[in-house]
């Protein structure tokens, strides 16, 4: 039982990040400060298409990573007890999870170096 509820609060995990990572709107933030440096907005401008392929990246990510993790628990799932089956579900979990951290990582770091650039930036006017 309590292997099961460790599979279930991965996975759980693992939809709450997606989450995370898909809720991005960089493009909006990098806009509103090109706009404010004096960049004419239209979204065509250079900091609308960084947020754009910001959002685009890891949003993707995101969705790949959940989709390997979603895979090697059915691997695990209908392993039918081979160890190495087994073995090769939770390496694929693991790593699963470990890009999830990763890819909320970047988001938050994103959303930091985004947040500086307006304070910082804009300050400066």
């Amino acid at each position: 039982m309590n292997k099961y509820f460790k599979i279930f609060a991965a996975l759980a995990l693992m939809f709450i990040v997606a989450q995370y990572c898909l809720a991005i709107d960089l493009s909006t933030k990098l806009g509103e400060a090109g706009t404010e440096m004096g960049v004419q907005p239209g979204g065509t401008e250079l900091p609308a298409k960084i947020g754009a392929a910001l959002k685009v990246v890891i949003g993707i990510s995101g969705i790949i990573l959940a989709i390997l993790v979603v895979y090697a628990g059915v691997t695990w799932m209908t392993a039918g007890g081979d160890p190495g089956a087994v073995k090769k579900a939770r390496e694929h979990i693991v790593n699963g999870v470990i890009g999830l951290i990763i890819c909320l990582l970047a988001y938050a770091l994103t959303q930091f170096i985004v947040t500086q650039i307006e304070t910082n930036v804009l300050s400066l006017k």
